[in-house]
């Protein structure tokens, strides 16, 4: 079996970590207070200004999932850890 990786997945983190260099350049906040960014860009989840709390955004890719669902069509099982 192939190793599982995000290369092998179609993850080029170094591509990744250029394109994200390139955003910052030119993207800017400018809302101050309630819903202002409060964190750089870059971080594994953004944080909003909610007044009393932080509100967390973040998204995800979908190499690994891609993996793991063409694993499971192709009759590969694992256990999992996790609980339902």
């Amino acid at each position: 079996m192939r190793k599982l990786t995000y290369a092998n997945a179609g993850v080029d983190i170094n591509l990744e970590n250029r394109s994200i260099d390139a955003m910052k350049a030119v993207l800017t906040t400018k809302r101050k207070g309630f819903g202002a960014a409060m964190t750089k860009i870059g971080h594994y989840a953004g944080l909003l200004d909610m007044g009393s709390f932080a509100l967390a955004m973040t998204t995800d890719g979908v190499g690994s999932k891609v993996l793991i669902a063409n694993a499971i069509q192709n009759g590969i099982r694992w256990a999992s850890t996790a609980s339902p």
